[in-house]
């Protein structure tokens, strides 16, 4: 990915809390990743956030 950006990614992941970065072309591209392996783990996903970041720090 040549014009790759860094996301935040948080929420409840079958109720517990996670926190994951993902690299992705832009804040729906990551949703889409994400959501994409969320259900084929047939996981429920609550209180989703995207936060782009930038060298490393949220924005």
């Amino acid at each position: 990915m040549s014009d790759s950006k860094k996301f935040m990614i948080t929420g409840l992941w079958n109720g517990k809390p996670f926190e994951k970065i993902i690299e992705a072309e832009d804040e729906n591209d990551a949703a889409g990743h994400f959501m994409f392996f969320a259900s084929m783990a047939y996981a429920q996903i609550d209180n989703f956030e995207i936060n782009k970041m930038l060298e490393g720090v949220r924005l």
